[in-house]
């Protein structure tokens, strides 16, 4: 029966045909997976539900982040000012500029939701280049095996990805203004030394985090409660 996820991203519907991608995926790489893993499951359904897994992990990843406030509002994922230059947000909000610090947090935040969703493409290429060995792996591993291995396969092509994106978009949001202004306030304080942060580079590999943060907790969360998925395969390949 033809599984079919529908996502919403952004402000408009997309309807995400699982069933025909796991399927093609399974006839490039084939599958010898039921004499490994002891399941009532045929070879095929065992490799159909990991990667239905993997696309409805990504895609609810993808979802959240790139959503208004998917990123400010999550305090799991949520941007704060960097960690190496925590002194000057304390500094500075003690000289009365907490309404800047703020400002400037929320645009981290903003652009990392603009940028996230042009990670989803690139995961979706990661899950089809799943194996047998891979699959036997995420199976029996631990409850973040899935969403590891897409961080090993897809890190450096995200980061690649999204960077020129995040230094097009702190332009538009005005990132680079709010920490330049910041900064000169801070170095105009007496007895500081000067700082010179990699903003955009910061925001790059947060966003990336964040996204891999939301996968790991989605990938537990099915494995824990496949009845999320309404997916009877999960239900079944995930039962206790």
């Amino acid at each position: 029966m033809k599984r079919v996820c529908l996502i919403f991203l952004m402000s408009g519907f997309y309807f995400f045909d699982l069933s025909a991608q796991v399927k093609g995926i399974r006839s490039i790489n084939g599958s010898l997976i039921s004499n490994q893993l002891p399941n009532l499951l045929s070879d095929e359904d065992i490799f159909d539900g990991l990667i239905e897994m993997l696309l409805y992990a990504s895609n609810a990843a993808i979802q959240s982040a790139s959503k208004f406030n998917g990123f400010n509002n999550n305090s799991d994922i949520k941007i704060y000012f960097p960690k190496e230059s925590k002194k000057i947000k304390k500094i500075l909000i003690k000289a009365g500029m907490n309404n800047h610090v703020v400002a400037f947090e929320e645009k981290l935040n903003r652009t990392a939701e603009i940028a996230a969703k042009e990670a989803l493409p690139i995961l979706e290429n990661a899950v089809r280049s799943l194996t047998i060995s891979n699959v036997i792996d995420i199976k029996n591993g631990s409850s973040n095996e899935a969403t590891l291995y897409l961080k090993e396969k897809s890190y450096l092509k995200i980061y690649n990805k999204i960077i020129p994106i995040i230094k097009k978009k702190v332009s538009e949001t005005n990132v680079l203004d709010y920490w330049d202004l910041l900064q000169k306030k801070y170095n105009m304080l007496p007895f500081t030394k000067p700082v010179n942060q990699d903003i955009e580079e910061y925001i790059t590999e947060m966003t990336i985090e964040g996204i891999f943060v939301l996968i790991a907790a989605k990938e537990k969360e099915i494995r824990k409660n496949p009845k999320i998925t309404s997916s009877v395969l999960l239900q079944e390949l995930f039962k206790k």
